[in-house]
């Protein structure tokens, strides 16, 4: 069993902006199905920049990628693939914290 955080390394910064680290290693998997998990989806540029990556840079096909997040901002420019609510943007609160 892979653990998930030997695959992708997500780091933020406080200006906003991700950088994603996708260890080398991932590229044997290019032919599997791929579901990207997310708590929250505010614009949904981090999920589209993530599956570019997986798609132009490491060839993964974009019909076995999936996005699924908890909520989505009503503002969203790219939801996912699936979601359990659609929220306003900055009205969502979860056990852990304030989606931001």
């Amino acid at each position: 069993m892979i653990n998930a955080m030997d695959i992708v390394t997500i780091i933020s910064t406080c200006a906003g902006i991700r950088c994603v680290y996708i260890q080398n290693f991932i590229k044997e998997y290019e032919n599997n199905k791929v579901l990207i998990i997310d708590d929250y989806v505010a614009s949904g540029n981090f999920l589209y920049a993530f599956t570019e990556r997986l798609t132009k840079k490491l060839e993964f096909k974009d019909y076995n990628i999936r996005t699924i997040c908890i909520a989505a901002s009503t503002k969203n420019k790219t939801l996912p693939n699936y979601y359990f609510t659609e929220v306003v943007a900055g009205d969502c609160y979860f056990p852990w914290g304030e989606a931001k």
